[in-house]
């Protein structure tokens, strides 16, 4: 495929990315400035490997948008204390995360949903007595984050 093409295709997917939190446009003069500090030699293998997991794994957020309204859908059944008033009553939303902010960004994008849709809010914070917990991510760590996450924070919450 021609670099300009793999170029335009790139950019398109990426070209909310953060749209909100950065001044940079994310077009096709972005990516190949981008790509362009590399040596000519690599540059189309770099390209081509970057759009085919682009197309695979990114999620651009009216995807992200769906899937939180699917599980806060699903929450609220599954739910026996849930009301109409209190759609995610006796639910803790884990955002313990001390490195990155995927999860405080999708926590907040979630109860951003909730409070559309419902009026209300999501519970984090200082653990209480919740029957349910969940614990939300973007899910790019190697398994070992979620275990230390929950265990550290299940200890403070026994203490």
């Amino acid at each position: 495929m021609q670099k300009d093409i793999m170029e335009r295709e790139i950019a398109e997917i990426i070209k909310g990315f953060r749209q909100d939190s950065i001044e940079i446009e994310m077009n096709q003069e972005h990516v190949h400035k981008w790509i362009s500090q590399f040596s000519p030699d690599t540059q189309n293998i770099i390209l081509e490997e970057t759009l085919h997991i682009l197309k695979e794994w990114y999620f651009p957020k009216d995807k992200i948008n769906l899937f939180l309204d699917k599980m806060m859908d699903y929450l609220k059944s599954e739910n026996e204390n849930a009301t109409d008033e209190e759609p995610m009553k006796d639910i803790y939303f884990w955002n313990i995360q001390e490195s990155g902010k995927s999860q405080s960004q999708l926590v907040e994008m979630l109860n951003d949903r909730v409070n559309q849709k419902y009026g209300c809010g999501i519970r984090t914070g200082k653990l209480m007595s919740e029957k349910y917990y969940v614990y939300l991510d973007d899910g790019l760590y190697t398994g070992s984050r979620l275990r230390k996450d929950i265990n550290v924070n299940s200890a403070k919450k026994l203490h």
